[in-house]
């Protein structure tokens, strides 16, 4: 859809033209990069819009601003206009913070006027669930081609262009040359990352609400085009168009990008879902952890986590791996440093004999030269003495990046200047070595703000807080780790195809020998059986014992606990006993169903071990595997792992090689070995099914999948199987 669009001046003379084009259009993003970088702007509100209006002015915007208002005549020291069809001009923007009854219409009179971009920091839609619902539906629908930036959002700031239209003050960034862009759900998180005195330079602050326009994914693929973009921060709560995203992935990690992010509301799945182990072991914090590993984003949990690594990926620059040089001024920071550091992933190597030689005559008498190594009152000598030391330590060649931990006194305790010396000493020495470094101090509260300017001056990121600076630190380590294997993945293992949808009313639950055969089909090995009742017992007379006896029927998820299971059945007549038997058990443990038939399979031989195999669609995101070792005790090991389809064998084989269990089944003291790449092969037509029916599967599960001894294979033991009856 392309319309033109046009207005007069008072005076009748044509102001300005536009050509106005639909949401969908190629130039959605530049659309949305002219958004937030506006030459003017109309404010739509009251007596609320004082302090978005000041903060506007606060952050510097030079551009042309208009406030309508029909019952008022100045606010904030503007003149109002009673409607937008009397503004001199068609901004590039507008703020809108009217009563939600008011939205749409507003809305819709900005995007007729031809308006290319508004905020809706207005409430009171679908986060209120019900007539929300409704009334978000109906702004998407007056908003027409303008973009459209909430509902109920904060607003935008962004601090390289000094443009800022939020509902309140949210920090002050104007002035930065380069740094980070955060995203975020709402306000509160934009918030405490851009008031922060943590020196962390902000370059755009943007709220996205609702996302009922404009998602994360879009704002994400916008900012990556701005190169003075050097990493992103994502607060999310909800996800919206993964597939979008995961094309926001590919675009940072192509662009080399570091993108950190906290997932809020990590709750577990609903009742529903939670039926099958499946469920139990891959909850929403299980998915979203595996989302951001295949998007190869950096998980932290929190705030306070998340500014120390963004700190360190833009103040310190990228070491090549984790391997530190860990020094201080105290023996107890060295013993809590070393502790924190092996939790945090770092390795802290000895350093060699020569380099403790030429150390021993730098230091005091009484400290012996280490890694981490404590300088403990030499922190006090002359800057040129504390950085020679700094020199010969970091001489000894075997790191990749430099760390210094210490506690700057408060304001009116101890003379601050050996603090001050010691560690421009050590920024300076690392710089001379060519090591990324950091000063991480051990409580956050204390360190003084021209410390921290001037460790960033000498290429020194400062850290707050040894647990979270620590955190930070591995974090990053890990991430770069990482970059090969992101570098060389095809575009395919990051993005994520459209999630399907179905309704749930037309799920049909199989129950295991109607599993098994739809999976025998599609190159899955099962055991020989058959499925009998008490009339043709005879027809299992061809099956080599002993045995395994099954109760059929969809309404047994866990046969273990009702009974429905009986093993090493050794002849015929002891399965007709166990028939019975069975019946017994169920009638007390499940009395309202009734078996009428039974699966007798053949015991799978030469079993080394277990996985437990499965596959669910989640809402909204796409088909999850979830890899565990497996049998009845799944849960309580709690050794899981989960990853998003499809997945090349090499990620597979890395998920399954994870599992803290995995060496029992890899020849465990000199035990033997499970044939892996047959429980591959299982795996990967396990998953081939589950993409072929992608559109009508909800879940699939094998538990156990038995690993029999190497070159046999694997066999899926029990399936269960849920999706969409065929017609």
């Amino acid at each position: 859809m392309v319309a033109g669009v046009g207005w007069l001046g008072k005076d009748g003379a044509m102001l300005n033209s536009l050509i106005v084009l639909d949401k969908t259009s190629p130039s959605r993003g530049a659309r949305l990069s002219r958004m937030l970088a506006p030459n003017s702007v109309v404010f739509f509100g009251g007596s609320n819009l004082t302090t978005s209006i000041e903060y506007a002015r606060k952050i510097g915007f030079s551009g042309r601003v208009y406030v309508v208002n029909p019952w008022r005549d100045v606010i904030a020291g503007i003149k109002c206009h009673a409607a937008v069809a009397d503004l001199p001009e068609v901004p590039d923007l507008a703020f809108v913070a009217v009563p939600k009854e008011a939205v749409i219409e507003t809305v819709n009179s900005l995007s007729t006027f031809g308006v290319s971009g508004a905020v809706c920091n207005s409430a009171g839609f679908s986060e209120l669930r019900a007539d929300g619902e409704e009334r978000q539906n109906a702004l998407i629908s007056a908003s027409g081609p303008m973009l459209l930036l909430g509902p109920n959002g904060p607003g935008f700031a962004n601090f390289f262009d000094k443009s800022a239209f939020m509902q309140d003050f949210f920090g002050d960034h104007s002035g930065v040359s380069e740094g980070v862009a955060v995203i975020s759900n709402g306000g509160a998180y934009l918030s405490d990352l851009g008031c922060m005195k943590r020196s962390l330079p902000v370059g755009y602050l943007v709220g996205v609400g609702n996302q009922a326009d404009l998602t994360i994914a879009d704002v994400m693929e916008a900012l990556l085009d701005d190169p003075r973009v050097k990493a992103i921060n994502l607060y999310i709560e909800s996800f919206h168009d993964v597939a979008k995203l995961s094309q926001a992935a590919l675009k940072a990690v192509r662009k080399n990008v570091p993108v950190i992010v906290v997932k809020g509301g990590r709750s577990a799945s609903g009742e529903r879902a939670a039926q099958t182990h499946t469920a139990s072991l891959s909850g929403e914090a299980a998915v979203a952890s595996a989302l951001f590993s295949r998007f190869g984003f950096i998980e932290v949990s929190n705030q306070l986590q998340a500014i120390e690594t963004l700190k360190m990926l833009v103040l310190a620059g990228r070491p090549t791996g984790g391997r530190t040089a860990l020094a201080t001024s105290s023996g107890s920071y060295a013993v809590l440093g070393a502790d924190e550091a092996e939790v945090a992933g770092l390795s802290l190597p000895a350093i060699s004999e020569e380099t403790a030689q030429l150390l021993r005559p730098q230091l005091p008498h009484f400290v012996l030269p280490n890694n981490p190594l404590d300088i403990s009152d030499g922190q006090f000598e002359a800057s040129e003495v504390v950085e020679s030391t700094f020199r010969t330590f970091f001489a000894n060649g075997t790191y990749d990046l430099a760390l210094l931990i210490m506690s700057f006194p408060p304001a009116g305790g101890w003379d601050p200047a050996g603090w001050y010396t010691c560690s421009i000493a050590f920024a300076r020495a690392a710089q001379a070595s060519g090591l990324p470094c950091a000063f991480i101090n051990t409580v956050p509260e204390d360190l003084p703000a021209d410390a921290q300017r001037l460790m960033i001056e000498n290429g020194m990121a400062p850290l707050m807080g040894l647990d979270h600076g620590m955190k930070a630190v591995g974090a990053v380590a890990r991430y770069v780790n990482n970059l090969p294997v992101l570098a060389a993945a095809a575009d395919a293992d990051i993005l994520l195809p459209q999630s399907s949808t179905f309704d749930i009313a037309t799920v049909q639950q199989f129950d295991e020998a109607q599993a098994k055969e739809l999976l025998s089909t599609s190159g899955v090995s099962v055991p020989t059986g058959r499925v009998v009742n008490r009339d043709n017992l005879q027809d299992c007379a061809t099956l080599v014992f002993p045995v395994a006896l099954k109760a059929v029927s969809p309404e047994i998820l866990h046969k273990t606990e009702c009974g429905a299971v009986a093993l090493g059945i050794a002849s015929l007549s002891d399965l007709r006993s166990a028939i019975a038997a069975m019946e017994v058990r169920m009638q007390q443990t499940v009395p309202h169903i009734v078996p009428k038939s039974f699966l007798v399979e053949e015991m799978v031989q030469s079993s080394i071990g277990e996985l437990l195999v499965g596959i669910r669609q989640v809402p909204g995101i796409g088909l999850a595997m979830t890899l565990a070792v497996g049998g009845t005790a799944v849960e309580l090991l709690e050794d899981a792992v989960t990853i998003f389809l499809p997945s090349p064998r090499s990620v597979i084989r890395a998920a399954v090689s994870s599992l803290k269990l995995f060496p029992l089944l890899n020849g465990w003291r000199g035990k033997p070995r499970a044939d892996i790449e047959g429980a591959l092969d299982t795996i990967e037509a396990l998953a081939a099914f589950a993409l072929t029916h992608a559109s009508t599967l909800e879940v699939l599960e094998v538990n156990p999948l038995m690993l029999r001894a190497y070159g046999h294979g694997a066999v899926a033991a029990d399936a269960v199987l849920r999706m969409v009856a065929s017609q």
